[in-house]
């Protein structure tokens, strides 16, 4: 959803000014949903906020499809909402655990080396 978001809510029959925007919309939830996150992984812990993320992912995922098949003005609406609440979901949990989890995996001395492998790869 990230890299094509524009080209995929454009072959969802939204002009393309729109599409700009919708993505626009992307990145600013995915940057506020992360900044959320990060202090309830202390509170609820990894477990529970990554399956949360994968049971809304999957939800957000079936109501995508649902979207592009149907063939309202509603639809269009609601493809960008289900994409969105797709972002929430995966911000929520898949999206930031794996970057709190590399400071805790190496102790001080190797740990900037090792972050930079981990984004790397």
């Amino acid at each position: 959803i990230f890299y094509y978001a524009v080209t995929f809510f454009q072959s969802a029959g939204i002009e393309k000014e729109d599409a700009k925007y919708a993505n626009l919309g992307v990145g600013s939830i995915m940057v506020l949903m992360t900044l959320i996150t990060v202090p309830l992984i202390d509170r609820l812990g990894r477990r529970v906020l990554h399956l949360v993320g994968l049971a809304g992912m999957f939800v957000m995922s079936v109501m995508i499809i649902v979207a592009q098949n149907i063939d309202t003005d509603g639809s269009k609406i609601f493809l960008v909402v289900a994409t969105l609440g797709f972002v929430v979901f995966f911000a929520f949990g898949p999206g930031s655990i794996p970057w709190m989890i590399i400071g805790e995996l190496f102790s001080q001395g190797p740990r900037s080396g090792a972050s930079s492998i981990c984004v790397f790869v």
